[in-house]
């Protein structure tokens, strides 16, 4: 089930794309607006629609729609890049892509099937590597005919064979996928370790993921033109794709 949702999920941008069409394109025209310009223009335009966050593509195509994002409601909204108009919306768990995302990471179920998916990927990574122990012939003069298919033997001998072929020129493949994703599904556990590693207290994790903004009353908040043109200044040639807002007064931009 895993292996079958990731093999979906490498399409999925093209697949939400052909299910969505009206949603996502939009007609070419002179000038695309940035972030600094659209943003104030849908809040002038639609007082009404919240949004947390606004994306394009990382192709950032013309014909392409910006994208908002309500992270309480899961409403996602389309906006027309060249004019500020709102193209479409959809509830974004409801999507196709959304629900094999969540099959792939917990197969649906609740709490339990994050670790579920994050203990197969750790068994996967074990039978892999054990595999490989005992796939070693005792013989190195043996070696070539177990990288090979003798296909004039029966079904029973070349069924043997392909199992042997291909787990071995896969393995590092499969062991690679499976050791990424346990770190994914335990990523807190995995991310303090490299802190570690890196002699730095693990609890700057938690300092990092949960970084605040000090209030200070009265002070005006910085428009997204300005944090914009300090990303660029602080990382010269990077593009914004993406733009969190804070959620509250010691939120941050992101």
């Amino acid at each position: 089930m895993v292996g079958l949702t990731g093999s979906i999920l490498v399409f999925q941008d093209e697949i939400d794309r052909a299910l969505d069409p009206e949603l996502f394109y939009v007609m070419e025209q002179q000038r695309k607006m940035p972030f600094e310009e659209i943003v104030p223009l849908i809040r002038q335009k639609y007082p009404d629609l919240q949004f947390d966050y606004i994306m394009r593509s990382a192709e950032d195509k013309p014909n392409e729609a910006y994208r908002l994002f309500r992270f309480k409601t899961e409403e996602e909204f389309f906006i027309n890049p060249y004019t500020g108009e709102l193209s479409g919306k959809r509830l974004h768990e409801s999507s196709f892509t959304h629900i094999v995302t969540e099959l792939h990471r917990t197969l649906l179920i609740p709490v339990a099937g994050r670790y579920i998916v994050g203990l197969a990927t750790l068994c996967l990574l074990i039978l892999t590597i054990s595999g490989l122990r005992l796939w070693v012939p005792q013989r190195w003069n043996q070696l070539k005919s177990m990288l090979t298919v003798k296909f004039s033997a029966g079904f029973k001998r070349q069924n043997y064979d392909w199992h042997n072929v291909l787990g071995f020129y896969s393995s590092p493949v499969v062991a690679l996928l499976s050791l990424t994703g346990f770190c994914i599904t335990f990523s807190p556990l995995v991310i303090a370790l490299l802190f570690m590693l890196n002699g730095q207290n693990p609890q700057g994790v938690a300092e990092l993921l949960g970084a605040k903004s000090v209030y200070t009353e009265g002070a005006k908040t910085l428009t997204v033109r300005e944090v914009t043109a300090i990303s660029e200044k602080t990382m010269p040639g990077a593009r914004v794709a993406g733009l969190a807002f804070p959620a509250d007064s010691s939120g941050n931009y992101r």
